[in-house]
């Protein structure tokens, strides 16, 4: 699987992310880590403060 590959099988299926390991000797926190990753990620994107600068408006649009 290419490291650019837009999915990735974090179970034990990737030599890439060999660190949660494989088979019965397996993460038993796997499903909880990328729970609580997925959570940070969505809980950072409402958090901030999505306005746009103020700019004048081009003559173009008035």
């Amino acid at each position: 699987m290419a490291l650019n590959s837009t999915h990735s099988n974090f179970k034990g299926q990737d030599f890439q992310l060999i660190p949660f390991g494989a088979g019965r000797r397996g993460c038993p926190a796997i499903t909880f880590g990328a729970a609580s990753i997925e959570f940070d990620i969505a809980q950072r994107l409402h958090s901030f403060d999505w306005e746009l600068p103020l700019v004048s408006i081009p003559k173009i649009w008035t």
